[in-house]
């Protein structure tokens, strides 16, 4: 979604404890269970109400983990800030606008957040999760779609922008 600018949102602690991690932290796996250091300090930083289960993507403002949500038995995204942007007003006001927009409304064919939060300087987001291929993966296996897979693709993008311009967001 594009979305307005506008607002502060105040540092707040969290009552998650995020990671910490350094801009240079190494993501290597480690020798005893292939678990890296990146993803153990996600797993402290979360535990005990999301459980780590996987990377997810990497954006140009966050990366995306997968967590089970220990509480409500189901699967959660969750995005945070890179390292490296964290200290940056600008992005992080970006990064609040899209968390303002999201909760804003609810429509089937954009994501729902669930909680917005920070601790040490890292802003994240949970979000529900919605399984299956990303676009391009399937684009990129599929080669060409024809015009009917394109235009129900569509016509579900453009709902949700719909639904997104109808409360001001773009």
């Amino acid at each position: 979604l594009l979305l307005r600018a506008g607002g502060r949102y105040p540092r707040q602690a969290s009552p998650y404890s995020i990671l910490s991690v350094s801009p240079d932290a190494e993501v290597r796996p480690a020798e005893a269970g292939g678990v890296s250091a990146l993803q153990a300090r996600i797993t402290r930083a979360f535990e005990p109400r999301y459980r780590f289960v996987r990377e997810l993507g990497r954006g140009g403002m966050g990366i995306v983990y997968l967590f089970t949500d220990t509480v409500l038995e189901r699967s959660v995204a969750i995005k945070i800030l890179k390292p490296e942007l964290c200290e940056d007003q600008q992005v992080r006001d970006r990064f609040l606008d899209e968390a303002r927009a999201l909760i804003r409304f609810s429509h089937p064919n954009v994501v729902q957040l669930r909680h917005v939060g920070e601790h040490e300087g890292r802003l994240y987001l949970v979000m529900d999760f919605v399984p299956g291929e990303p676009l391009n993966d399937v684009l990129r296996k599929a080669g060409t779609f024809n015009e009917q897979r394109v235009l129900a693709l569509m016509d579900q993008v453009l709902q949700g922008l719909s639904a997104a311009h109808a409360v001001g967001i773009v």
